[in-house]
């Protein structure tokens, strides 16, 4: 699961040679279960266009256009997360998945 840590995002603006950018960066965490029920706890920062940051304290997973499928040097495949992360809310998934069971 991740969970977005930053109560007010950091807000990054400027100009490159591409021109003018704008963007807001949050703190978030990655908490992952192996089969054994070792967690592993990871942090990393989640970058959002101006009005769509994200949540604090909502439960969110990657969105599935962040992921995409590559080979490794073996020749196995293996999937891989695009540098542009992108998250969706599981919140919202949640009474569905209730109703089913």
């Amino acid at each position: 699961m991740i969970e977005i840590v930053d109560v007010k995002p950091e807000e990054i603006k400027g100009t490159n040679a591409r021109g003018n950018y704008h963007f807001f960066k949050q703190k978030a965490v990655l908490r992952t279960v192996d089969r054994d029920g070792v967690e592993e706890v990871r942090t990393f920062s989640v970058v959002s266009n101006p009005g769509e940051t994200y949540e604090p304290g909502a439960d969110y997973a990657l969105s599935p256009d962040c992921l995409y499928l590559a080979r490794d040097e073996k020749g196995n495949d293996v999937l891989r997360v695009r540098r542009s992360i992108k998250l969706i809310r599981v919140a919202a998934a949640r009474p569905a998945l209730s109703k089913a069971a």
